[in-house]
């Protein structure tokens, strides 16, 4: 079966999902295995034909015979080039119907990760680990499909050597696999500069995502100049990077390609030696070179394949990574509440094993519907204990339950608001209906008692208004208002306000219709400590 969103229960490699996607495709293999199997027998077919068209037609002059070999090899020809193309038309099947599983598991995984491993990785981490998904799925068929299709064609050329030439085939055997030693020492090489580029990639791209969203911010600033040369920097690091991993492929491809050729030639001396000692006529000696030459290949090609899985170790590192830290998703039957109150008992929490302790042997307890105001110091862990209750993040000790329910199983319960909010490039409208999921009766309706009507109403396009990428077109309160609203809108019985208003006018705060907001919800706020 193809993996799905929602299937994780334990940590995955991605390969695993690639393989188990892949043996789904029962049909499309079935196509391939038996394309393969075809082509390869049609394949010793050509030296057949060179050997009877040098060794019996010509030596007898009979035109019938050398037009119907002439005919035979153009149909072979032809069905080679047609298997060829089915060859191509499935691998790109297999590698559409492949990508759409498991980038939705991929995708899933980072929607589900833990908060504490997520908070590890920078954007441009995450975006060429998302960004690279299909590449390496395709990669991953593409070498999957020349397993099938030149082990096939080596088994036949193994097969039909071992029958004309014993010790042709130990040869070619021997310096097929002597080539493939070489190629895998480039491998390892090469894998490492692989890593190298990758991480280079990753460095810069997250320093441009920095400079593109923060551009405004960064101007006021005065340091959009250092951070243009410190991003020209990385970017000069990322394609020294690739070069040098390009400049191994290539130093590889001309070392074995040129071996692969000598060995070749090597293939065609030996050949001629025996045809001149009278061991064998001209059409067998051009058999024998032809079906060694095609196993070389295959067995090359073979070993090509091997290396271009491990050419994709770097990105499956990474993505095996992501799906680590993804957590199991919640039984579909949610867990019943059996309390009317939060409880925290006995909870420790540092974010590493070296880190301090943020939280020590913490309690605690809010009823239902009730609304408390945290305002301890920055740095008491205010914010942790709000991320610890939604779920985000998961105590050394102790537990936390939501009515009841553990904290980690009742996301359905809890909705958490940071102080910083990413709109979506869509209107306002469109935000609101997304983030909530509730009505748009429900949202004017919340609207209204939170302010946010008023604020439409300034706007020429009111709730239409467009909002431009990361909500910069707006002010930080008027976006802070936006997700509020949306969080009140929410069917969440329970809301964590992590300074989610404290960029919004004290005038309008005071003016929000508060009995009506927090009626039937328990909101626990945190709030800036006051002097």
């Amino acid at each position: 079966m193809q993996a799905t969103a929602g299937a994780l229960t334990a940590p995955r490699r991605f390969q695993a999902l690639l393989r188990e996607s892949l043996l789904s495709e029962r049909q499309l293999l079935q196509k391939l295995g038996a394309v393969a199997l075809v082509g390869a027998l049609l394949a010793l077919g050509m030296p057949q034909i060179s050997r009877m068209a040098m060794d019996e037609a010509l030596p007898t002059t009979s035109p019938r015979m050398l037009l119907a070999l002439a005919l035979a090899a153009v149909l072979v020809g032809a069905h080679q080039a047609w298997a060829g193309w089915i060859e191509d038309r499935t691998t790109m099947a297999l590698g559409a119907r492949i990508e759409r599983g498991s980038l939705d598991t991929l995708f899933s995984s980072l929607l589900s990760s833990d908060y504490s491993q997520l908070r590890k990785r920078d954007s441009g981490w995450m975006g060429d680990t998302l960004g690279g998904a299909s590449g390496v799925v395709y990669g991953y068929v593409g070498a999957f499909v020349t397993f099938v299709t030149q082990g096939a064609f080596a088994l036949a050329y193994l097969g039909l050597l071992i029958s004309s030439s014993p010790l042709a085939t130990v040869l070619v055997a021997l310096a097929s696999f002597g080539l493939a030693f070489l190629s895998w020492a480039f491998s390892t090489w090469e894998a490492k500069l692989a890593r190298v580029a990758l991480d280079a990639s990753s460095k810069q791209q997250a320093l441009l995502n920095v400079l593109l969203v923060s551009l405004a911010s960064l101007r006021g600033l005065f340091c959009t100049r250092r951070l243009g040369a410190e991003w020209q920097q990385t970017l000069r690091s990322s394609t020294l990077a690739a070069n040098q991993r390009n400049r191994a492929a290539l130093v590889r491809g001309l070392v074995v390609g040129g071996a692969g050729r000598a060995l070749g030639l090597a293939i065609t001396i030996w050949a001629i030696y025996v045809c001149v000692s009278n061991a064998s006529g001209i059409g067998e000696m051009m058999m024998i070179t032809s079906i060694a030459a095609g196993l070389s290949g295959s067995l090359l090609a073979l070993s090509g394949a091997w290396l271009g899985f491990r050419a994709l170790e770097p990105q499956f590192e990474r993505m095996n990574e992501l799906l680590a830290s993804a957590r199991p998703e919640p039984e579909r039957v949610l867990p019943q509440e059996t309390d009317d109150a939060i409880v925290i008992d006995s909870v420790w929490f540092r974010y590493s094993e070296d880190a301090r302790w943020v939280l020590e042997n913490h309690c605690w307890r809010v009823e239902r519907n009730d609304f408390v105001r945290l305002d301890s110091p920055s740095g008491s862990g205010k914010s942790t204990l709000l991320r610890l209750l939604s779920g985000m993040l998961t105590p050394a000790r102790g537990s936390l339950r939501i009515f009841g329910v553990d904290a980690r199983e009742a996301r359905h319960l809890v909705l958490y608001v940071p102080q910083h909010s990413s709109l979506l490039e869509a209107s306002i409208g469109e935000n609101l209906r997304l983030l909530s999921g509730a009505s748009d009766d429900e949202i004017q309706r919340v609207a209204r008692h939170t302010g946010l009507t008023e604020l439409l109403e300034t706007l020429p396009m009111g709730v239409e208004t467009p909002v431009a990428a990361q909500g910069q077109n707006l002010s930080s309160g008027q976006r802070q208002l936006v997700v509020l609203t949306a969080a009140f809108a929410s069917k969440r019985p329970v809301l964590l306000l992590d300074e989610s208003l404290s960029q919004i006018d004290t005038g309008l705060r005071n003016r929000m219709n508060w009995p009506a907001l927090l009626k039937n919800r328990t909101v626990i706020a945190v709030e800036h400590a006051r002097g």
